[in-house]
């Protein structure tokens, strides 16, 4: 069996994960065909909507134990839904930055993609007959107005200098 005191996986703790995973595909599932139809316009559905994505937001950071493709799943799902309500509380909550800091993850790469160009996230579909809709135009208009805003180039930039950095550092220590 496996040692918990030298970092071992314990059965239990495999059953743990696999527990967590199930109930994340679930919830997933649930709020896919809940936020499906059409949102009732009201102050209260719209502040549903924005508490939702930043509590999935919140799920993606670089060290949280959420399902990453789950997340983007159901966030990609509210985009195509309620675009005119999601769309500016995603850029307001900085989610190109999240998706950034968790590219590596399952779904962030084609959920940041998605969100900063308007096309198609690869993320399952899970409500049939209800294909997920691109982003308006009207709102892609405000990307690059977000994008200088927010130093989007420099940070890129800057991000690859520094991984390019660490490759150098790592091939030099390897020698």
């Amino acid at each position: 069996g496996a040692e918990p005191q030298r970092g071992g996986v314990t059965s239990a703790a495999l059953w743990t994960e696999d527990l967590a995973l199930r109930r994340s595909c679930l919830a997933m599932q649930v709020a896919c065909y809940a936020f499906a139809g059409p949102c009732a316009g009201s102050l209260e559905a719209k502040r549903l909507l924005g508490l939702v994505c930043l509590e999935l937001l919140g799920g993606l950071q670089p060290r949280s134990r959420a399902c990453s493709l789950h997340l983007c799943t159901v966030l990609q799902h509210l985009l195509g839904a309620h675009d005119r309500e999601v769309f500016p509380v995603l850029l307001s909550c900085h989610a190109p930055f999240v998706l950034l800091r968790t590219i590596d993850q399952p779904g962030c790469s084609e959920l940041l993609q998605a969100l900063l160009l308007g096309c198609e996230a690869l993320l399952p579909m899970l409500v049939p007959g209800c294909p997920v809709k691109p982003t308006s135009s009207a709102l892609l208009a405000h990307v690059p107005q977000y994008l200088r805003a927010t130093s989007w180039p420099a940070l890129v930039a800057t991000l690859l200098d520094l991984s390019a950095t660490a490759v150098a550092a790592a091939a030099a220590a390897a020698v």
